[in-house]
């Protein structure tokens, strides 16, 4: 059954249609036809210039109409990938379709309706290489539930974002013959390091009451991480607690601001029938250890031991560049263009960023107010460990912990200075207000982002110029399955394809099946950064990798890898 086209009269409706009016019934949904029937793809995975890649396959997105966007014109929802002229092209010439059949830019989505979209999908390329399997239960002898490998940096754990095949799980599942991988710990995409795994659901619940903070009060989960950073850091232990915020979820930029301190609890703490919140906030906190291993002057780099004891997002690339020490090759927090001369020394919320050492109590006060009660709930309803209360978002903590006392004011530094609101960077209303510096932060590194993609969203307009005057193609739901099926990989290996990344006849940087803007190969050190979980240990396991080679104290740094 087709949707209604919106009119003048249904517009202004968009967005208020109730949650339970009559929609499309999945019976009257026709079967698939054309790009969106082709079986599922495999991946062809092909090594070219240090990199591993995978040959561009059909591939076809489904979503049932979410309750947000019901009353919303198809192109009004949450498509954001590419420009607004390709999503008209491409719901045009049945490229997207709801309930599998064309439609139109306007129409409006109902309640069970199925949106579709076909992909000519181009993934990204990683470093080229094997993944070491540090430990293999199902050898003999071996325990046969616990897998350790160390992954190599450039490559996602999961399927995310442009990666799908070249992620870890899938590359594990298709060349090593592991086809349900259960991951415990977290890795960046640019990080590398040991991977603690599991090979059964049950050794999965072990690992993850380790993880997951549910056996702190045994120790916990010690991490022990080596990085390259910019800069002679200091002798002895240095120990950084500043509380950690995300400002920008588009490029993923993380801060120091006392903000970063204060969390809402999770359902899981709801009390007596009240939400934790509404007693006020849990405390966050961050903490890294650090102590230098070696120094080399040629390069002014030293390479360092992070000890995380809490585990918050890009916790350690964020303490090192707030302590003036940021990972040499790390594109996102070693750049001055975009944290200016200091590069986010100090922050970019001026020093009284953690407030005052009475602020600093009360906030804690709060916390452990609200953690308390639920210590008690726990144990009164035995629904959980003390331990559980007492870490709440399930990362170790030291005793006594304590944040750390900010540094006197050297004066008004201008990039501390509230900013005035920018076009393009959007902003909600909880999310905490930007300072001069962190707003120039944001917009240097989303240019720096766009450079990467060789302005992609720009060159999109032209690509939509080309697919026009073809006028057909091999993606749409008129396509013959034989035709579209020219597009998957299924035959010949991808060095054959010829073109950027296995593109098949690619004109003057666009893919010739899907018009996409194609991007030159990056070369294989600039998929990294020099960041390594080194170490995991408990008293029950202890899991290690060996020192990577850009860690070792006769290293030949490379000047050219060294960001600005």
């Amino acid at each position: 059954m087709a949707n209604p086209a919106a009119t003048k009269e249904s517009r202004p409706q968009s967005g208020k249609m109730g949650k339970g009016e009559r929609g499309t019934s999945r019976k009257d949904i026709p079967p698939p036809t054309g790009a969106f029937a082709l079986p599922p793809p495999k991946p062809h995975y092909f090594e070219d210039g240090g990199l591993r890649k995978v040959k561009p396959y059909m591939f076809t997105f489904e979503s049932w109409a979410k309750e947000r966007w019901q009353g919303r014109t198809l192109l009004d929802i949450e498509f954001r990938d590419r420009t607004n002229e390709y999503y008209e092209w491409a719901i045009e010439n049945g490229v997207i379709v709801v309930n599998n059949q064309k439609s139109t830019p306007d129409c409006i989505i109902r309640n069970g309706d199925l949106i579709s979209n076909v992909l000519h999908r181009h993934e990204p390329p990683v470093v080229a290489g094997p993944i070491k399997i540090l430990y293999d239960g199902r050898l003999s002898g071996n325990d046969g539930e616990t897998l350790v490998v160390e992954k190599p940096g450039s490559m996602p754990v999961h399927p995310t974002g442009r990666y799908n095949f070249n992620t870890l799980l899938e590359i594990l599942k298709y060349d090593y013959d592991l086809p349900l991988v259960h991951t415990s710990n977290r890795l960046d995409r640019l990080t590398s390091g040991v991977m603690v795994c599991a090979l059964t659901v049950a050794a999965s619940k072990k690992l993850g009451a380790w993880f997951g903070g549910r056996r702190n009060h045994e120790g916990g989960v010690s991490k022990e991480y080596v990085a390259r950073c910019i800069g002679r850091f200091p002798d002895g232990e240095v120990v950084c607690e500043e509380p950690l915020l995300t400002i920008d979820r588009q490029i993923g930029v993380n801060v120091v601001h006392p903000d970063g301190r204060v969390r809402f609890l999770p359902q899981s703490a709801v009390l007596h029938g009240c939400f934790a919140h509404a007693l006020g906030p849990g405390v966050q906190d961050s903490k890294t250890i650090f102590t230098r291993m070696s120094y080399d002057e040629k390069s002014n780099t030293s390479v360092v031991h992070c000890r995380p004891i809490t585990g918050r997002s890009h916790q350690i690339r964020v303490h090192l560049q707030f302590l003036g020490h940021p990972i040499a090759n790390d594109p996102i927090y070693q750049n001055t263009a975009a944290w200016g001369e200091s590069g986010g020394k100090g922050g970019v919320f001026g020093t009284d960023r953690g407030g005052t050492a009475e602020d600093r109590a009360e906030r804690r006060e709060r916390g452990e107010r609200v953690l308390a009660l639920e210590k008690a709930r726990l144990a009164e309803t035995g629904t959980g460990t003390e331990a559980e209360a007492e870490n709440g978002d399930g990362a170790a903590r030291a005793p006594g912990q304590e944040p750390g006392t900010p540094t006197a004011p050297t004066g008004p530094n201008p990039a501390h200075a509230p900013a005035e609101p920018h076009a393009e960077i959007d902003r909600k209303s909880h999310d905490a207000a930007l300072t001069v510096g962190a707003q120039r932060a944001i917009l240097a590194l989303r240019e720096v982002k766009d450079t990467a993609d060789g302005h992609a969203r720009q060159r999109d307009l032209q690509g939509i110029e080309r697919a026009r005057r073809v006028g057909s193609t091999k993606m749409s739901l008129d396509a013959e399955e034989a035709e579209a099926g020219e597009g998957t990989g299924e035959e010949g290996e991808g060095e054959e394809q010829g073109g950027e990344e296995g593109n098949e006849g690619g004109e003057d940087g666009f893919c010739a099946t899907c018009f996409t803007p194609l991007l030159p190969d990056p070369r294989p050190e600039q998929l990294f950064i020099w960041l390594h979980a080194m170490r995991y240990k408990t008293i029950e396991w202890d899991w290690s990798s060996s020192l990577p080679y850009w860690a070792e104290a006769d290293y030949d740094v490379p000047l050219s890898s060294i960001l600005s």
